[in-house]
C-alpha cells in the first residue's frame, strides 16, 4: 500500500478562516429593523441598506478567527464582544421621544452598525457608511444589474418620437428600478440573516 504525501500548500489554500458573529438578539433586531425599513418606509435609505450587508459580509469573511458579539447596556448603548472580552461600547440603539407622561424608544441599532462598519473598515472595506452627498446613491453594483435587466431592455425600447407617454413610461420603469433594488438588498440582508442564525 502506498500512502500519498500531503501537500501542505494545497491544505493550506484550500482553508478559509472567518469571523463568526454571535447570533444575538440584538444583532437580529438591527437586522430585521433594516430590512422592515427598506421594505415599509419609502424613505429607506436603500444605500445604507446595501453597506449594512456589504460590511457584515465582509466581516464575516475577514480572514481572521473570531468571535463577534453585538449586545447592548440598559441604557441601550451599543457593545461589541471580541473573543469574550468587551472590545468597545458604542452609540445607542435607540431613539427617545419625550412625550407628556411617557416616554417613547424607538429602536434604530445605529450603534450597532456603527460597530460593524468599524471592522468592516479594519477588514478593508474603504468607505463603510454613507456619506454626505454621496454620489453612490446614484451608482448601480455589478451584482445589482440582473435585478434591473428587465427594465434596462425596457428603456432601450422607448422612442420618444413614437410614444406619446414617454416620460409617463421613464418615470414608471424607475420606479419599479428603484423597488427592484431595494428587492436586491433586502435580499443580501435576509441572506445573511439566514446565515448568522440558522447555524
Amino acid at each position: 500500500m502506498m500512502i500519498q504525501p500531503i501537500n501542505n500548500s494545497s491544505v493550506h489554500s484550500r482553508l478559509t478562516f472567518k469571523s463568526i458573529i454571535q447570533p444575538t438578539p440584538v444583532l437580529r433586531k438591527t437586522l430585521e429593523t433594516t430590512i422592515s425599513n427598506l421594505k415599509y418606509n419609502e424613505k429607506a435609505s436603500r444605500l445604507e441598506g446595501k453597506l449594512f450587508a456589504k460590511n457584515l459580509n465582509a466581516i464575516l469573511n475577514d480572514g481572521k478567527i473570531r468571535f463577534l458579539e453585538f449586545n447592548e447596556y440598559r441604557d441601550g448603548n451599543a457593545i461589541l464582544t471580541i473573543n469574550s472580552s468587551l472590545s468597545e461600547i458604542g452609540n445607542s440603539n435607540w431613539d427617545y421621544n419625550l412625550e407628556p407622561n411617557k416616554i417613547e424608544q424607538i429602536f434604530h441599532g445605529n450603534g450597532t452598525k456603527l460597530q460593524i462598519a468599524a471592522l468592516a473598515k479594519q477588514a478593508g472595506i474603504k468607505k463603510p457608511l454613507v456619506e454626505l452627498n454621496d454620489v453612490r446613491f446614484q451608482q448601480i453594483d455589478s451584482d445589482e444589474i440582473p435585478w434591473i435587466q428587465n427594465e434596462i431592455d425596457e428603456l432601450h425600447k422607448i422612442d420618444p418620437k413614437t410614444d406619446s407617454n414617454f416620460l409617463a413610461a421613464l418615470e414608471n420603469i424607475y420606479r419599479r428600478i428603484t423597488a427592484n433594488l431595494k428587492e436586491k438588498v433586502i435580499n443580501d440582508l435576509e441572506e445573511i440573516k439566514s446565515q448568522i442564525f440558522s447555524r
